[in-house]
């Protein structure tokens, strides 16, 4: 996808520079859509398990684990640029906010018990939807600045009020 834009790839073109035939492709995948998805959804999965080089696993602060999602994204530039290139920015986001609504339960664990079900969805998915948007931002800039200096800035952001009364 660095190299041909997605609209213009074929599932015969991928199944020759991958070396497999068709009928294996479609054993598992049911258009190319399907292996994007897939793709998609493991790298997004992929990333619970992530630890930067010369990090310690758990705990972390919230500015420590913002570092550590846009770190991750970092490692993951050539996807980031290849969706990009061929405009499937949106296909990320979309595939993010499905695995957040499919994970609700778990991540609502998580939050204070101060907020009912109905409240905790909803900021779940802002929470996810803002930050996957500032990644792709960043991205789209060049990654102007460091993981730790964007985690710093949210971070920040996140302390203090969003509007002044």
């Amino acid at each position: 996808m660095l190299e041909q834009r997605y609209e213009d790839i074929t599932v015969s073109g991928l199944c020759d520079r991958m070396g497999v035939p068709r009928k294996s492709f479609y054993r598992y995948f049911d258009s190319k859509e399907d292996a994007l998805h897939a793709l998609l959804d493991h790298t997004l999965m992929d990333y619970e398990g992530y630890i930067p080089d010369g990090k310690s696993a758990w705990p972390l602060t919230i500015e420590e684990e913002i570092e550590r999602y846009f770190d991750y994204w970092l490692s993951k530039k050539p996807l980031l640029d290849a969706l990009s290139f061929s405009g499937l920015s949106s296909v990320l986001s979309e595939r993010a906010l499905a695995q957040v609504q499919e994970s609700l339960p778990l991540l609502q664990r998580r939050m204070s018990a101060e907020t009912n079900d109905e409240e905790r969805e909803y900021m779940t998915v802002f929470a996810t939807g803002g930050i996957l948007t500032l990644m792709i931002r960043w991205h789209h800039m060049g990654c102007p600045v460091s993981p730790k200096h964007m985690a710093h800035i949210i971070a920040r952001f996140l302390s203090q009020p969003l509007f002044e009364r």
